[in-house]
């Protein structure tokens, strides 16, 4: 019997799990003022906005921290955290915590490790871990402990990889890992691995205004031994674009070309279940062409948060209704059945709830 309804159920999976994506504009002024270079991470069922980097003429380097359940309404968990303000950290929830590493701040590129378990209340883990100080670089929490990689300070674009269990004590996993030095990167925990996905690096201090933009595709199951799934994505290579892995796949969102002619900036978003292989979900999303923008995954929905466009900072904020060209094996077990289904049936309420 149950055979039965689950195949009269499957024409509605097929059609459920594969429709083209659309973005829709949750707050195109948020209470958070515009940003770029932010971090945020999904904590005790809601999205949070930390720190981040306006202007040019008289810059701003902000250490505020927000929170909001819907993406419309955002509280303030405080206007100044004690860590200074930056731009290019990293942030990652662990251990019930949000943790805030490095990133560039008005005196310089910073090493510091902050966490807190509600926003407000900050406690500084190490002030100077033996990592560089750095900006642009990536973290994830991989294997029970905190990573970093990647980023560049003064003097060079960096492709180390560190660890930690603890924020305090750190080691590397290597000082050289076999993708290039680089910045404005991103990397996701997928499938079991970290990955590390495009940026853009400087190969030589000796010429600083050349800079070598990546579309390459790494992967380490230890953070120690690297495989290349791709050196040449179809995407453009780009920095300052935002990752997320949902949906059994890795996916990628805009992003931009700095510092080369006239801006170039994207708003088009890729899929991708194994690094090698990547599909064009939107070629122009809703949202402008955009870079130092975060994404996060959050109530069975990818969210685009803030950044800066070819006008001007941002403070908007986008989510997507649907994935596009999923296939309708949504725990990847090589066969359409119940779970599938239940999955799907999940996934529709988590979307459709009031």
């Amino acid at each position: 019997m149950e055979r039965i309804i689950l195949i009269g159920w499957i024409p509605f999976l097929l059609l459920s799990a594969n429709h083209s994506q659309e973005w829709e504009l949750a707050s195109g002024a948020a209470s958070w003022p515009p940003r770029s270079g932010h971090a945020s991470v999904v904590h005790d069922g809601e999205m949070w906005v930390l720190g981040g980097f306006f202007g040019i003429a008289g810059p701003t380097y902000r250490n505020d921290v927000w929170h909001s359940a819907d993406g419309i309404k955002w509280c303030s968990g405080t206007i100044q955290a004690p860590w200074s303000g930056r731009s290019g950290h990293s942030a990652v929830v662990y251990e019930e915590r949000i943790w805030v590493l490095g990133g560039a701040a008005s005196d310089g590129a910073k090493a510091d490790v902050w966490y807190s378990e509600d926003g407000v209340s900050w406690v500084p883990a190490t002030l100077d871990a033996p990592w560089s100080r750095r900006s642009g670089h990536t973290s994830v929490v991989h294997d029970g402990r905190i990573w970093v990689l990647g980023g560049g300070d003064s003097n060079a674009a960096k492709n180390d990889v560190w660890y930690s269990s603890d924020g305090v004590k750190w080691a590397s996993a290597t000082l050289e890992a076999p993708w290039s030095g680089r910045s404005g990167h991103t990397s996701v925990v997928h499938d079991g691995e970290i990955w590390v996905l495009g940026g853009a690096g400087v190969p030589s201090p000796s010429v600083p205004d050349y800079v070598v933009w990546n579309r390459d595709v790494w992967h380490s199951v230890d953070g120690i031994t690297w495989v290349s799934a791709t050196l040449d994505a179809p995407w453009s290579a780009r920095s300052r674009h935002s990752s997320v892995a949902y949906g059994g796949r890795m996916w990628v969102l805009g992003g931009n070309r700095l510092g080369e002619g006239p801006y170039t900036g994207y708003n088009d978003v890729w899929h991708s279940s194994d690094g090698v292989n990547w599909t064009e979900s939107e070629d122009n999303a809703g949202w402008s062409a955009r870079g130092g923008h975060v994404s996060v995954v959050h109530a069975g929905k990818i969210w685009v948060l803030g950044g800066v466009d070819q006008t001007d900072w941002r403070n908007d904020v986008w989510y997507s209704s649907s994935l596009d060209d999923r296939s309708a094996d949504l725990n990847n077990d090589g066969a359409l059945d119940f779970l599938d289904l239940l999955m799907l049936l999940h996934e529709w309420k988590l979307n459709n709830r009031d």
